[in-house]
C-alpha cells in the first residue's frame, strides 16, 4: 500500500481547484456530477483531496467513491489511519469485491492492517486462487523484500520469439499490471534466466528468440532482504523493479 506517498506539492493549484469543486458538489448534493468527477480523476488525486476534507465530507464523498470501479486503487493511495476508518463499517462481502479489483500486494497490505478476526472473515469469502496469492505475501515481514513483492508480473519462456512474446503480453495485459520488465524463464520449473524491458522487446524483429536478446545478468534479492537494501539496489542500478530469487517464477519487488 502506498502509505502517504501522495504529496501536496505534487498536486499544486490543480489540486486546490479539485478540492474546491468536490466540496462545492458535495454541499449541493450533486451526486451524479460528483460521481462523474470521481470516475475521471486519478485515485491518487482523489486521495489527496480526501485528506483535506472534514469527517462529514469524507463520509459523503466515500459513499460516492465506493460505488466507482476505482475504490480499490483509491484505498491503496490513502494513509493507513484514514483507510481503516473508512473500511471498518463495510461488510466483509463488500470488502471482498473491493479486494478482488486491487493489486495483490495492495490487497495483502490492506488485510494485514485490519483486525485479525475481520481479515480472516474476509479471507474466507475470497476465491481460492485470490486467497492463496494474498496469503503468500502476508507470510513475509512487511519491511522485507517478501513483504514488498507483487505476484502481478509478466514471465515468458526464453524459447519464445519476439512476435509470440508480444502477442502473449497483449493477451495478458488486462489481467496484469503494466509491466516495465519481462522476466524470462526456462524449463518446466520456470527458473528465472533473464530479464527484458518492454521497450527492448519492441525494438527487435519478430523472428528473434528471447534467449538471444534478454539480459542474463539478473539482479535478484531474497525474501528476507531488508526493504532499505532493496531500495538501495533499485537506486544504484536505476531500475524500477528487482526480481526475487525465492520462487519458481520469481516475483518482482517494486518501489
Amino acid at each position: 500500500m502506498k502509505k502517504g506517498t501522495v504529496k501536496r506539492e505534487l498536486i499544486g493549484n490543480e489540486g486546490m481547484v479539485l478540492l474546491d469543486t468536490i466540496r462545492r458538489l458535495n454541499r449541493r448534493n450533486a451526486t451524479d456530477r460528483l460521481m462523474k468527477l470521481v470516475n475521471k480523476t486519478h485515485p491518487a488525486d482523489i486521495a489527496w483531496v480526501f485528506r483535506h476534507l472534514s469527517p462529514v465530507e469524507r463520509t459523503n464523498v466515500f459513499n460516492i467513491v465506493a460505488q466507482s470501479s476505482e475504490v480499490g486503487d483509491f484505498l491503496s493511495e490513502l494513509d493507513l489511519a484514514i483507510m481503516l476508518q473508512l473500511v471498518e463499517d463495510l461488510t466483509p462481502k463488500f470488502m471482498v469485491a473491493i479486494i478482488k479489483e486491487m493489486a495483490t500486494d495492495d490487497a495483502a497490505d490492506l488485510l494485514e492492517a485490519l483486525p485479525v478476526e475481520v481479515a480472516n472473515e474476509i479471507r474466507q469469502l475470497m476465491g481460492k486462487e485470490d486467497r492463496a496469492e494474498v496469503d503468500e505475501l502476508m507470510q513475509y515481514h512487511p519491511e522485507s523484500a517478501g513483504g514488498l513483492m507483487s505476484p502481478d508480473f509478466m514471465a515468458l519462456d526464453e524459447e519464445l520469439s519476439v512476435g509470440d512474446a508480444i502477442k502473449k503480453v497483449q493477451e495478458r495485459s488486462e489481467e496484469k499490471e503494466m509491466s516495465f520488465y519481462l522476466y524470462i524463464t526456462h524449463g518446466e520449473e520456470h527458473q528465472l534466466s533473464g530479464v527484458l524491458s518492454l521497450r527492448e522487446l519492441l525494438m527487435h524483429p519478430p523472428y528473434r528468440q528471447l534467449s538471444n536478446i534478454m539480459n542474463p545478468k539478473v539482479i535478484a534479492v531474497s525474501t528476507d532482504t531488508d526493504q532499505e537494501e532493496v531500495a538501495h539496489i533499485v537506486s544504484q542500478y536505476n531500475i524500477l523493479a528487482v526480481p526475487g530469487n525465492f520462487l519458481k517464477m520469481s516475483a518482482p519487488i517494486t518501489l
